[in-house]
């Protein structure tokens, strides 16, 4: 048993490393047309009534309509004739059936421990269907090669295998149970190693098939797969409706579907702490026809009734079952294959004595490159390490320049700005206290009308100086996260309507602000303060620049989830070095006209709160147009 374990596993890796190497190109094989048309229908064979030919369609049709399992009478059949019947189907060109059996071949080698063999006839199916690129043929292939690595115990292969088997029955187009079997032999594994989180997802996967699986043989072992997931995850209360409704049906049960709910009501009255009831549910799947023919399963069995008989303080009985039946297993293997284990015994020890001649002859070659490899490794690090210092001397050399060049343009932008906030609100603050005095003055005689004008110089000058203030808040508002939205629903027209004639009334504009819109009836979820400021600061950026023509808003649906509009003058546009910087806080486009360069700067900041955005449409010459996005409805700050 041992030579044979340590042969299994070296055959086991070389197919490993041959099977990564097919899948990776699985799916540009998959291009290629399966030799049968989709939909898996079996092509008649007239004429054909070799007994081969029948017995695999009677092996075939068994196994499918059992659930994936066979009796032991067909798996020792299957053994003894499955080459011949295969090379029938071949000459036949009986592909599906060929596949079929090959897989059933495999599994058969398994329940009486042919690893070998098993592995042999997986390897031979994978590489006659990758030939083929036959995508049924490579799903079959795959389902045994998963079964053989779930026998040795190599999870992650076996469920590569499995998953890629379900993608090619995808890719085939045949519509029958195979997808079913491969979810049940996955859940299975888990299962019988205890494993339940993993099968979870599979569970569910299976369900989708509940209502055509019901009243089969697949639909029943589903539900006692479900049955005995549930006691594993100790759900023992939602577990007692799944076997009320089988017990009532399971008198109708074949052996094997039987031996599998044993097995579950085993751990349910283990669970239940009705030990002997469990033990004699134990006993009943050892002694079953099935249990001799899986010995893995078996194993499974009577670990579990090792456990129970130490819980219940049978230690003795214990230790014997475990002597006992691994004697009877390789006895009966013994007995039963003996010219299969001299062979296999024989091979192993030819490939094994190769293997020692090749590792002998390596090992003085590595012992004189170990050195220079050694040598080269220390150097390259100490090269790495050199390179890594040099590379970090000079972006930290880097770094510097950049903060000290950011430095620089902050210290040129606060002076620049200190000087435009001196100069912005000396003006103002010049005009309202000179024509304050005027009007205060008891020694100059001013007329009504005089009066009259030098009240609105004030009132326009003390309005820019309010507002060269209020920039400032805001901006300091943004730095301080202090921004604050009150969100409500409101008329998108109606309020460019108001802040058009708001504009009007305040600025008496020389040029005519019209306004164009189809969305009369838009509403739209905003701060209204906000939305209004972004409005005004764009028109009053058009009126400063615009002369003489027109100056157009307009509003208009970008998509189902937000509206976008426009302000664009005739005025004397935006300079190609000016259009990348416009945006930036302090920027102003001619530094003779009024105004903090902060409008812009803050608008775009607005919008960011509001999920919008704001751009300059550079594609328009004939003046300037600012185009910015709103949402129809507000979800909060998004994250940036």
């Amino acid at each position: 048993m041992k030579i044979t374990y340590r042969y299994s596993t070296h055959m086991l890796c070389l197919l490993f490393v041959t099977g990564m190497v097919a899948c990776s190109s699985i799916y540009a094989l998959a291009a290629g047309r399966d030799p049968l048309p989709a939909g898996g229908a079996e092509k008649p064979v007239p004429g054909n009534s070799s007994s081969a030919y029948k017995d695999a369609v009677r092996i075939i049709n068994s196994f499918k309509n059992n659930a994936g399992f066979l009796y032991k009478d067909d798996a020792d059949f299957v053994i003894k004739n499955g080459d011949r019947i295969l090379q029938v189907l071949d000459n036949e060109k009986e592909y599906d059936r060929y596949f079929e059996l090959g897989r059933i071949l495999t599994r058969s080698y398994l329940s009486v421990g042919e690893m070998r063999m098993a592995i042999a006839t997986g390897e031979r199916m994978y590489s006659r269907a990758q030939v083929m690129k036959y995508s049924f043929g490579k799903a079959l292939s795959l389902n045994a090669i998963g079964k053989i690595h779930a026998n040795n115990g190599r999870e992650h292969d076996a469920i590569s295998a499995y998953e890629e088997a379900l993608k090619q029955y995808a890719l085939s187009g045949h519509n029958n149970i195979y997808p079913v079997l491969a979810l049940i032999e996955i859940l299975e594994y888990y299962l019988d190693n205890d494993k339940s989180p993993q099968a979870a997802g599979y569970i569910y996967r299976l369900g989708k098939y509940s209502q055509e699986l019901a009243g089969t043989p697949a639909g029943y072992l589903s539900d006692i797969l479900k049955f005995y997931y549930l006691l594993q995850t100790g759900h023992i209360t939602e577990a007692e409706r799944y076997i009320q409704q089988l017990d009532k049906i399971s008198d109708t049960f074949s052996p094997h579907l039987l031996y599998y709910y044993d097995v579950s009501k085993a751990l349910y009255y283990q669970l239940k702490e009705e030990s002997e009831i469990a033990l004699k549910l134990y006993d009943s799947c050892l002694a079953s026809g099935y249990a001799q023919t899986n010995i893995l399963l078996a194993k499974l069995i009577m670990q579990r009734k090792a456990a129970l008989l130490q819980k219940v303080g049978r230690k003795k009985e214990a230790y014997a079952l475990y002597y006992k039946v691994f004697s009877q297993m390789e006895a009966t293997f013994v007995k039963k294959y003996p010219k299969e284990i001299d062979h296999l015994s024989a091979r192993f020890q030819a490939d094994n004595l190769t293997y020692q001649n090749e590792v002998d002859r390596n090992l003085s070659i590595r012992y004189y490159t170990a050195g220079v490899v050694l040598c080269i490794v220390v150097l390259a690090i100490l090269l790495c390490l050199s390179t890594k210092k040099i590379k970090k001397l000079k972006r930290s050399v880097r770094e510097k320049d950049i903060v000290i060049r950011t430095a620089e343009h902050a210290i040129r932008k606060k002076n620049l700005y200190l000087s435009n906030m001196s100069h912005e609100i000396r003006t103002p603050l010049n005009a309202i206290v000179g024509f304050s005095n005027l009007l205060a003055s008891d020694e100059t005689d001013i007329e009504p009308e005089q009066q009259s004008e030098f009240y609105e110089i004030i009132k326009v000058n003390s309005f820019q100086l309010q507002k060269l203030i209020d920039d400032i808040v805001y901006l300091s508002d943004f730095e301080d996260e202090n921004f604050k939205l009150t969100i409500g629903k409101y008329g998108a027209a109606r309020i460019c309507n108001e802040v058009l004639e708001t504009i009007i009334a305040s600025y008496h504009p020389t040029v005519p602000i019209l306004f164009e819109t189809t969305l009369e009836e838009q509403i739209i979820e905003t701060d209204d303060a906000r939305f209004r400021q972004v409005l005004i600061n764009l028109l009053v950026n058009a009126l400063k620049f615009t002369k003489e023509g027109s100056i157009v808003l307009r509003l208009e649906k970008n998509n189902n989830s937000e509206i976008m509009l426009s302000v664009t003058d005739t005025g004397c546009g935006i300079p190609a070095e000016k259009r990348r910087v416009i945006f930036e806080r302090f920027e102003k486009l001619n530094d003779h006209v009024q105004g903090s360069g902060l409008g812009l700067s803050i608008c775009r900041l607005i919008l960011e709160q509001l999920n919008g955005k704001l751009w300059l449409d550079e594609s328009y010459t004939q003046g300037a147009r600012f185009c910015f996005t709103h949402p129809l409805r507000y979800e909060g700050k998004q994250q940036s």
